[in-house]
């Protein structure tokens, strides 16, 4: 059962044991943390006290799962297992002509600066480290096309998560728990959200992105 998770908070835990994972070699990592079954257990602990929170302030069962969606940790993928209790990871990759659109858009409504090269900065990261992760075929991850699945190719995801493969309505108070959380306001904030699936806004970087910025 999908619940909301303030998930930027144990992405920084995977990040900050991934960061202490790869930092040194030899006596300065065992001075500081012994060895690495020493780190994860630290990290290990801390990630499942903070689901069982979630789910205590939430009033879930300790079966119910969780939904996170964190496009962070793109970047920690290889480094998951070792500390997150089991998990299913879909990686969802969009084009990112469409993406930095999307970015546009939100600089737009926050009345910030914006560039096509300053977003790429930041935002094809993402998509490096989803490369070098498809390409290592880690467990427990399907990587896929969000083009794909929103043209009604959800197949392999329900198979990958072990779902009826066929369409399901979502229950009425999720989506109205859901509904609660959102901010009108907020400059991320989706018209989209909540609706059915929809193919609108595959290449709506056309609309958005001006020619010399989509030639860059």
């Amino acid at each position: 059962l999908p619940i909301w998770v303030y998930g930027s908070f144990l992405t920084q835990q995977v990040g900050l044991y991934s960061q202490s994972k790869h930092y040194g070699e030899g006596r300065r990592f065992a001075a500081y943390f012994g060895d690495q079954p020493n780190l994860a257990a630290v990290y290990a602990d801390t990630v499942v006290r903070m689901l069982d929170l979630t789910r205590k302030i939430n009033g879930f069962a300790a079966r119910d799962g969780m939904v996170l969606k964190d496009p962070e940790l793109s970047h920690y993928v290889a480094d998951l297992d070792d500390i997150m209790p089991a998990y299913q990871l879909v990686c969802i990759v969009r084009d990112p002509r469409d993406v930095l659109a999307s970015a546009k858009k939100v600089a737009e409504k926050k009345q910030e600066a914006w560039t096509v090269d300053s977003a790429s900065s930041w935002i094809f990261p993402y998509f490096g480290s989803l490369l070098k992760h498809h390409q290592t075929k880690p467990r427990n991850a399907i990587f896929v096309r969000y083009e794909d699945m929103v043209s009604g190719g959800i197949d392999p995801v329900r198979s990958f998560l072990g779902q009826a493969l066929q369409a399901t309505a979502s229950k009425a108070d999720t989506t109205e728990t859901v509904r609660s959380h959102l901010d009108p306001t907020d400059p991320f904030f989706s018209d989209l959200y909540l609706k059915s699936t929809t193919t609108e806004m595959i290449g709506s970087y056309a609309k958005v992105l001006s020619e010399p910025e989509i030639r860059r």
